[in-house]
């Protein structure tokens, strides 16, 4: 992936195969910090990696 769409505190694996993607982090969503209130509202795996899909986010800002 090209360094233009990487960001600062952001990890995209070297070989994830990526066709398509678009991210977008609203403004002020902090994630990776508190892994119970993350769980709140995102998929959180064993191991810590956090899956957020427009679906969680919108019921989030619905809840919040």
């Amino acid at each position: 992936m090209s360094s233009l769409f990487r960001k600062p505190n952001v990890k995209i694996d070297d070989h994830a195969q990526k066709k398509f993607a678009v991210v977008v982090i609203p403004e002020g969503l902090v994630v990776g910090e508190d892994r119970i209130e993350d769980a709140k509202w995102f998929r959180v795996t064993d191991r810590g990696t956090v899956l957020i899909t427009q679906k969680m986010l919108d019921k989030r800002e619905a809840e919040t």
